[in-house]
């Protein structure tokens, strides 16, 4: 059984006189099962990609849970958040609403809920919600249970088109095995790699490739400007 890493919160330190917090919510894509630390895993990647590319001192943490959906995120994870100040949320979910064929006009209530809660209690903040996890390209499951998971994803991920804007970001990019191939950008690579051994949940690799290619999409489209958040 695949266990998550304890170091919840931490810093990226580049030296600098601006210091900003990002605090991520989420599900098994935030929890970082398996991993050795989420400094290594999304949270700590994403924010050292910021960092550096921002000249700012970041500090993050990670509130999240495995197989909770976006419904028990806004009734019960959020009202953990006690941090005074966030300059940036980012949400990861949706895999398990899509395992549990949540009707997308609840899932995008939830959504619309869990992005109001965090406007209300941290008016100053950006919000990003990054890209739906790739369910079709699960290996644990049977080619007809990507069909009707990965086809439940696709719908939910075409459902919260349109839920940006005000200072929230949506990554509505689909997430293939054969995309992570071409930003790794080595043919030795086999779907494997892309995942824990429990076949499910992604590797130390992906949460890395994944981390930077959120990072990356955050600031091209100009959500995050380069002179910092």
């Amino acid at each position: 059984m695949l266990e998550p890493p304890t170091d919840f919160q931490g810093e990226e330190h580049v030296g600098s006189e601006k210091n900003k917090h990002i605090v991520f919510i989420g599900e098994s894509t935030m929890v970082a099962l398996g991993m050795p630390s989420h400094k290594k895993a999304f949270a700590g990647t994403l924010a050292r990609n910021i960092a550096e590319t921002t000249n700012t001192n970041i500090s993050w943490k990670v509130y999240a849970k495995n197989g909770i959906t976006a419904e028990r995120v806004h009734s019960k994870l959020l009202k953990q958040i006690n941090d005074e100040q966030v300059d940036l949320f980012v949400v990861g979910l949706g895999g398990n609403d899509s395992f549990r064929f949540t009707p997308p006009w609840r899932w995008k209530k939830e959504m619309e809920n869990i992005i109001n809660y965090l406007k209300s209690n941290f008016p100053s903040s950006k919000i990003v919600i990054i890209n739906m996890p790739p369910t079709r390209e699960f290996p644990i499951f049977s080619k007809l249970m990507r069909f009707f998971v990965g086809n439940m994803t696709d719908i939910l991920r075409i459902k919260l088109k349109g839920i940006e804007g005000n200072n929230v970001l949506y990554l509505d990019d689909k997430i293939t095995f054969n995309q992570f191939l071409s930003i790794a950008n080595d043919t030795k690579l086999t779907i494997d790699d892309f995942f824990e051994t429990d076949r499910l949940h992604p590797s130390l690799y992906t949460y890395q490739l994944w981390a930077k290619s959120s990072a990356n999409d955050i600031l091209e489209k100009g959500f995050i400007k380069k002179e910092g958040l």
